[in-house]
């Protein structure tokens, strides 16, 4: 026996329901995969960053109650910024903006990120008022 339209449509519209529900409890639990963790992080200024007077950077990257803090921005005066995930099998990806406590300069900070394991590769964009964007690669194992 098929089942008739209006059957057809209930069971795609719990279909539908159920596929939201599993997306959204990902994402929520997709955040608490990297929660209560640190990496030992060094970015590298690419070249131009270099020619700017740009430096490489020995941080830590600590993830606590779905905020992530970078303890070398920290120390620049950027605060801490809350985070999202995305996940794929064997690897976690973010985008991650930070800004200033104090809002003077307008500095920005966005940092990528692709975890596989416990190594992360990304990159760190500075976008300074003063000399424009500064470009970091950025690797990282977890502590």
């Amino acid at each position: 026996m098929q089942p008739n339209k209006t059957q057809r449509v209930i069971i795609l519209s719990v279909m539908l329901v159920a596929s939201a529900v599993l997306v959204r409890a990902a994402l929520e639990d997709g955040s608490k995969l990297l929660d209560g963790t640190k990496w030992k992080i060094k970015a590298v200024p690419d070249k131009a960053t270099a020619d700017k007077g740009g430096k490489e950077i020995e941080d830590e990257w600590v993830f606590a109650n779905d905020k992530f803090t970078s303890t070398a921005m920290a120390r620049e005066g950027f605060k801490p910024a809350t985070y999202r995930l995305e996940t794929e099998p064997g690897e976690i990806e973010f985008e991650i903006e930070q800004s200033k406590a104090v809002k003077a300069t307008n500095d920005v900070v966005i940092w990528t990120a692709t975890i596989q394991g416990t190594n992360a590769t990304g990159g760190l964009q500075w976008k300074k008022k003063v000399n424009g964007d500064f470009l970091y690669d950025v690797t990282g194992t977890k502590k």
